[in-house]
């Protein structure tokens, strides 16, 4: 993600579009689960961070990292969790 192409910012926009989504979830659902609604609050959090990525090998750093534990299931400070995260806190919901 060095260079500033039409996929880096597609990228963007949908995680920004996946935010403002989060965040109608959050302002009129009633979540029960403190631990479920910290989740998306948090993920809502970081998700307008990355809205301001820039390309860059330091720069895109975050939402590489972001992009590659959504989708391998692998973070740095758990390892291999075995299950989507995504799908089990929509599941929760």
């Amino acid at each position: 993600m060095m260079d500033n192409t039409r996929e880096f910012r597609e990228i963007v926009l949908y995680l920004d579009l996946l935010a403002r989504q989060i965040e109608f979830v959050l302002h009129n659902y009633n979540m029960d689960d403190e631990h479920l609604f910290d989740f998306f609050k948090r993920l809502e959090l970081l998700l307008l961070r990355l809205r301001h990525s820039t390309p860059g090998y330091d720069e895109s750093k975050p939402l590489c990292s972001f992009i590659y534990e959504i989708f391998a299931g692998w973070n740095p400070i758990e390892g291999y969790m075995g299950y989507d995260l995504i799908d089990k806190m929509i599941t929760d919901i």
